[in-house]
């Protein structure tokens, strides 16, 4: 979360302040009345795409355990494999978490849609990465562990 922020802040910071300081005291001709507007579609469009490399980093880390450089790497093998569904997937995610912003239909969206989505995307990441599409990673490591546990507990019960 704060790579990701850090990276957003490196380049929206500087292009507020050569708007602010610079580009709102220059009168150019058929951009000056719309450069507001300009500027927050390039600065929407950057938070867009960093949100969107990191978005699978956040479910590597959460699905497989990695930490940063593994789940950016990871993030990344994703949408390189398969960029376009992985657009269309983050274009509804950010649709759904939009509407945690419109009374009563939040309700609805954190009860029913957003599970849908994020579950949608970690079963994405998953078939991305050549991984068994099943529960996560980090219950079969648990059920793994708790059958070894087990077996080894009737083991040295019989003995």
């Amino acid at each position: 979360f704060l790579a990701r922020s850090l990276i957003i802040s490196l380049f929206t910071i500087p292009l507020a302040v050569l708007h602010i300081f610079y580009l709102k005291n220059l009168s150019l001709p058929f951009v000056g009345n719309y450069l507001d507007a300009i500027i927050g579609v390039v600065v929407t469009g950057l938070v867009f795409f960093f949100h969107l490399l990191f978005s699978f980093s956040f479910i590597s880390a959460a699905v497989e355990g990695n930490h940063l450089r593994e789940a950016v790497v990871n993030s990344f093998s994703v949408l390189k494999r398969k960029h376009i569904f992985a657009i269309i997937l983050y274009a509804f995610y950010c649709f759904i978490w939009l509407t945690f912003f419109v009374p009563l239909v939040n309700v609805i969206t954190a009860l029913l849609t957003y599970p849908v989505i994020i579950s949608i995307m970690i079963l994405f990441y998953q078939s991305a990465m050549g991984h068994p599409v099943t529960i996560a990673m980090p219950v079969r490591k648990a059920i793994k562990k708790q059958r070894k546990v087990e077996e080894e507990t009737d083991a040295s019960d019989d003995s």
